[in-house]
């Protein structure tokens, strides 16, 4: 499983709506809010089926609150399932795993919706 943090933002860099529930807001950023969005992988394996949002699952023995579960992706090209992430806020995943980690993902999804928006003909920005 893997841990990312994020801000509202990333839905759209990503193209990666949720399938349940919704994505966390910018308050929830900003008061480094302990809620959570899960991959289909894993709310499957931790739900089997169930409705996980509104339901607490424990990251480091912290609590969050499960708001979401994000649209299922299926394998990336290097074959790892993408559906196998927990998405929390940038904010809170600083207080949980560290600043330096929690700042890297952000930077690569501002890169990522750059080069989106470089694609595009600069008259549809």
């Amino acid at each position: 499983m893997l841990f990312r943090s994020a801000t509202p933002e990333y839905e759209t860099a990503h193209n990666w709506p949720v399938a349940d529930g919704r994505w966390f807001t910018a308050q929830e950023v900003r008061s480094s809010a302990k809620v959570v969005l899960l991959g289909n992988t894993v709310a499957e394996q931790l739900f089997e089926g169930g409705d996980p949002i509104g339901q607490t699952v424990r990251i480091k023995t912290v609590p969050f609150l499960v708001i979401g579960v994000l649209a299922a992706k299926g394998e990336s090209l290097s074959g790892q399932d993408q559906d196998d992430v927990m998405l929390m806020p940038v904010t809170t995943a600083e207080t949980v795993f560290g600043e330096a980690c929690a700042s890297a993902v952000v930077m690569f999804a501002v890169l990522v919706l750059f080069l989106q928006l470089q694609l595009l003909d600069p008259w549809q920005w």
